[in-house]
């Protein structure tokens, strides 16, 4: 498993800040084409289960147009195993503003309230379910 950098921990205190749930360095097993598992993996920065969110935060070296188009493979590759709801990209930049930071306050909130959205959802499904059963 990659060792996390200091702007993916940074990202981790202003999640867990903001109460929102996820999995750091989430694993993505790919390459299961016709039933067979290749063994290849890689991993998210984040994974927000509530809200089936990806979260990545990239350094200065993705804009570069090579590593831009090897992130765009890499997050289609991931989108087709995961199913995301949402891939989000940040960079060190603006993790490092933290409060300052519009682009990151935004995602804050906006992943809060997905995932509250989905449990409330998630609520109202398996109390539905339950009455369902006990008639």
């Amino acid at each position: 498993m990659p060792k996390a950098t200091l702007f993916e921990n940074l990202l981790k205190g202003h999640m867990k800040r903001a109460g929102i749930r996820f999995q750091a360095q989430f694993p993505v097993k790919y390459g299961k084409e016709w039933g067979t598992f290749t063994g290849r993996q890689r991993y998210l920065d984040f994974w927000l289960p509530g809200c089936r969110w990806a979260v990545e935060v990239d350094g200065g070296y993705h804009r570069e147009i090579r590593q831009t188009l090897y992130d765009e493979a890499r997050q289609e590759l991931i989108s087709r195993h995961i199913h995301p709801h949402r891939f989000v990209r940040l960079t060190n930049s603006q993790v490092a503003k933290g409060k300052n930071s519009p682009e990151l306050t935004a995602f804050l909130a906006e992943a809060y309230d997905a995932q509250r959205l989905c449990d409330l959802v998630d609520f109202f499904v398996r109390d539905s379910f339950k009455k369902t059963r006990s008639r």
